[in-house]
């Protein structure tokens, strides 16, 4: 059985089984969760492979063995040529060096995950072209062929899981005043806290938050855009990549726990609704029973907003005297909306994100 534990992030750059997962196969999911789980302190080496690997898939041309020995070449004196130059240039492409170790251990290291990920690429006579160490803010791009949701862990600990064929460029190391990633397609974002907004561009459309969960789906054969927010708070905007930045200060959409933005691209339309099937922020009063005796309607309306952090606009003074019977579990909340707006002869509807009680009440 392989000792995983003692593995330095070459090693699990040239495991099979690592490499298979990093692309998306399922049959060594358990294998790695378990691992991560019971060894957390190897997490940072494996992000690092894993950004090694991604990277080597940026994009796909033919090459000749000249050439190849050119590059293998001009690695190895990169690394010779200066410590310090290649410490700094090598953090830029996620590759980590210990600063405790002696110099000659340094370069030794670093020219020998340059050969060993030239090594790796080499297969079927292409080369997999990776963004040059000398450009600091060249971008990796991973393009999901699998057909199951791929997950990326971003260099801030943020999570991505992108869907099947769409495309996610990103930094290998988020070096600017923003975090800022492309994508193209279907991706749900947990990004992680930070002072640095995260900003997503896609298509017509800049979503921008400091750390919350959300989905993103902006295919462009779609004629409409979707921000869904899980939690948290995600402002959306109509930009595009190249255009100028958003700032608080623009036109845009602020976007809370269960609402989401729809962008109509031929009309440049961006506007507010709810979700399609909106989840209780807290998982514990979602599965009780909510018991409710010639209660108010407003009381009733008051917990429904709490539980699911959606406003919901009524007249008070008209349904104050309504009085409900009921017991509301675990049925999705516009399937609870009908059925007490039912007994009080009302309807609702959705506008900008928010629930509309119509009816002239009791």
């Amino acid at each position: 059985m392989k000792k995983y534990e003692k593995y330095g992030v070459e090693d699990f750059i040239q495991d099979e089984e690592f490499r298979s997962w990093v692309l998306g196969s399922s049959q060594y999911e358990l294998l790695w969760f378990n691992f991560i789980r019971n060894y957390p302190e190897k997490r940072e080496e494996l992000e690092e492979a894993e950004r090694w690997i991604r990277a080597s898939r940026v994009s796909e041309a033919p090459i000749s063995k000249q050439e190849i020995r050119s590059e293998v070449q001009r690695f190895l004196n990169r690394a010779q040529d200066g410590v310090s130059h290649f410490n700094e240039v090598g953090r830029n492409e996620s590759v980590l060096i210990k600063t405790n170790e002696k110099p000659s251990h340094i370069w030794f290291h670093a020219a020998a995950a340059s050969l060993i990920i030239l090594t790796g690429l080499i297969i079927g006579n292409h080369y997999y072209r990776m963004p040059s160490p000398a450009k600091v803010n060249n971008l990796v791009e991973t393009f999901n062929h699998t057909g199951k949701p791929l997950p990326i862990f971003l260099a801030d600990s943020s999570v991505v899981v992108l869907s099947a064929n769409s495309a996610l460029r990103y930094p290998s190391r988020f070096t600017d005043s923003a975090r800022i990633v492309y994508l193209k397609g279907e991706a749900s974002f947990s990004v992680a806290h930070q002072g640095q907004p995260f900003l997503v561009f896609s298509g017509e459309m800049i979503t921008r938050v400091l750390g919350t969960k959300f989905v993103v789906n902006a295919f462009e054969n779609h004629k409409k855009y979707t921000v869904q927010v899980l939690s948290g708070k995600v402002s959306v905007y109509q930009g595009k990549e190249g255009g100028r930045n958003p700032d608080l200060a623009s036109k845009g959409l602020i976007l809370t726990a269960n609402q989401a933005a729809i962008y109509e691209r031929q009309d440049q339309q961006l506007f507010k609704t709810i979700i399609a099937d909106p989840q209780a922020l807290d998982e514990r009063l979602k599965l009780k029973d909510r018991t409710y005796d010639e209660v108010p309607l407003p009381k009733l309306f008051e917990d429904l907003e709490a539980l699911y952090g959606i406003t919901i606009l009524f007249d008070t003074a008209a349904f104050r005297k309504c009085r409900i019977t009921a017991t509301l579990s675990t049925e999705p909340l516009f399937e609870q909306l009908k059925a007490v707006c039912k007994t009080v002869s009302a309807t609702y509807e959705i506008v900008d994100g928010q629930i509309v009680i119509n009816g002239k009440g009791c």
